[in-house]
């Protein structure tokens, strides 16, 4: 959703300004947004990985630990 706000923001100021062909807005917003989403990945799983261990979900039962 980030990456979305963040794409279609620039394409439609870009759009709004210099008014490319759409096949300049396909080579630029595609590759772009694959990147995006590759490099906020990481992150939100890092995020969802620790809210699940804060809530509990990823500790082992008190019957299963060593």
């Amino acid at each position: 959703m980030i990456v979305g706000i963040i794409v279609t923001s620039a394409a439609g100021i870009i759009e709004y300004r210099y008014e490319p062909p759409m096949w300049l807005h396909a080579v630029i917003w595609i590759p772009l947004t694959f990147i995006l989403c590759f490099a906020v990945l990481r992150a939100f799983k890092a995020g969802l990985i620790l809210l699940e261990y804060r809530t509990g979900r990823l500790r082992q039962p008190e019957s299963e630990k060593p």
